[in-house]
């Protein structure tokens, strides 16, 4: 994943890799769980 994020107004590119972990409670889908690390470099 190819992130675009900004900070104080300047964009800067980041490429990352994401897990998102989600349950089904009641009938409704939570995430509990999200975790983000750099990619490495080519």
């Amino acid at each position: 994943m190819t992130n675009a994020p900004r900070y104080k107004g300047q964009r800067f590119d980041a490429d990352e890799w994401t897990t998102d972990v989600f349950v089904n409670r009641n009938g409704r889908w939570l995430c509990v769980l999200s975790h983000i690390t750099a990619a490495a470099p080519d």
